[in-house]
């Protein structure tokens, strides 16, 4: 009898220490993470946000953009420092226009996500990636400087676009 009663108090505990883990918060980033091309980029990018662990599907897009965002600023930050040491280069200051664009786009796209509005937050990334295009296409023939951001910022705008698209579902 005290054998079966230590067992029940082993298992209640057991029950009661799963019942207090997180509920599904972890699963629905792997799921969401998993529907976009690049699932490594969004992972890595929702785990390092604390917040995104008690985050919806909307909530998960506003942080990814969120990122967009900051590494938008980064790529501006960095033509800066190009164009102190090649002031007034054409290719440099169109990316620079180019991503001030980006980062307006990503507001519109903010508000599509906090609304639900899938089909325009496509839209918006639509718009974002040509933005990210048309910096990286105007050194061409030339070797980009800026090559390995816009790849990053292709990627990040590629998983939102995703994103966007799950939310019809």
């Amino acid at each position: 009898m005290a054998k079966i009663l230590q067992n029940c108090t082993i298992i209640s505990f057991i029950v009661i220490a799963i019942s207090l883990l997180p509920s599904g918060s972890c699963d629905l980033i792997d799921t969401t993470c998993n529907d976009t091309p690049y699932p490594g980029v969004c992972s890595s990018f929702l785990r390092g946000i604390p917040e995104a662990k008690d985050a919806n599907l909307s909530g998960l897009t506003v942080i990814m953009i969120s990122s967009l965002t900051k590494k938008s600023n980064d790529e501006i930050t960095k033509i800066d420092q190009l164009l102190k040491t090649k002031p007034g280069d054409e290719h440099l200051t169109s990316c620079k226009t180019h991503y001030k664009s980006v980062i307006d786009f990503t507001r519109d796209a903010t508000n599509h996500a906090r609304n639900s509005a899938s089909e325009a937050g496509q839209g918006t990334v639509v718009d974002i990636l040509l933005e990210i295009r048309d910096c990286e296409d105007g050194f061409h023939p030339e070797p980009s400087p800026l090559t390995d951001l816009n790849q990053t910022n292709r990627d990040v705008s590629n998983v939102i676009y995703f994103m966007f698209g799950q939310m019809r579902k």
